[in-house]
């Protein structure tokens, strides 16, 4: 797996991250580690293996390793979102080895323990937040094993991963860097044309537009946790300059990276920074 802080840059040593974010939005995409995501207010669809689901206030999804997923706000959201994403001894979790699959990814409001609902406002809390890497990864742990206990994961047969989801997992981990079509298929042993007819007709979106989308959306969590330049987000982000970055910024979100992140320093994110192990 590609470098994590890539992609999660308010990510901690222990390879968790957790953020609270407004009108989640975001492409269909499939990587290692679970994903989860628990509406706070309004609401979104989430998209998992081509099946659509609702959630409202108090649901939460829950995606498993190598599973195709995307989200799309319609109106309104403000969720929580966090995901596990190391093999660091303290995350280590069989059922996050790919083996495991749950019967349903949605957990509805009210079928899950209240415990879970106490455990989310803790880790919205101001003095969790300034709390060490362990206090972090407990909650989290103790949250997915409460919804592991109405829903437990049953292992499966390890099967192959299909080619369009080899390449959107291809492309999550190679997306920071200056890769072309043809680059992108080489690595992938098949033909550009082939290639570029995945991303249009399994996928739903162009090679370069697929990229793009994923970019912009790795440098928003830059421009609302880190106070990294525009030029350092740009380059670390995958732009081949800060123009490049500047104009495919504006082409998605209608705004100027430097808009976005005055409006949203403070409310996308929670900004965590637990205290050191050593401290």
């Amino acid at each position: 797996m590609a470098d994590k802080e890539q992609y999660y840059p308010n990510i901690y040593d222990h390879g968790y991250t957790y953020s609270r974010m407004e009108n989640l939005t975001y492409v269909p995409h499939v990587h290692m580690g679970v994903e989860c995501v628990c509406v706070l207010t309004g609401g979104l669809q989430v998209t998992i293996d081509g099946k659509n689901y609702n959630l409202r206030e108090g649901d939460i999804s829950m995606v498993m390793p190598y599973h195709r997923h995307s989200y799309y706000t319609r109106q309104m959201s403000d969720v929580i979102a966090f995901a596990t994403l190391s093999d660091d001894p303290l995350m280590q979790n069989p059922y996050f080895s790919g083996k495991y699959e749950l019967a349903t990814p949605v957990f509805r409001n009210g079928k899950y323990s209240r415990s879970v609902n106490i455990l989310l406002n803790l880790l919205l809390d101001d003095q969790t937040r300034a709390s060490n890497a362990t206090t972090h990864v407990g909650l989290l742990q103790a949250v997915m094993g409460y919804l592991f206990d109405v829903n437990p994961p049953q292992p499966v047969a390890p099967e192959q991963l299909s080619p369009e989801n080899e390449v959107m997992l291809y492309l999550h981990d190679n997306m920071y860097k200056p890769i072309t079509l043809s680059q992108a298929a080489e690595d992938l042993h098949m033909s550009q044309f082939r290639l570029s007819r995945i991303c249009n007709q399994e996928i739903g979106i162009g090679f370069n537009a697929y990229l793009k989308c994923m970019r912009v959306a790795a440098a928003k969590r830059r421009l609302a946790f880190t106070d990294m330049s525009m030029a350092e987000i740009a380059e670390g982000t995958g732009f081949e300059s800060l123009r490049t970055f500047n104009r495919a910024f504006s082409e998605e979100t209608s705004t100027t990276p430097r808009a976005y992140r005055a409006c949203h320093k403070d409310k996308t994110s929670l900004n965590f920074h637990p205290q050191d192990e050593d401290d």
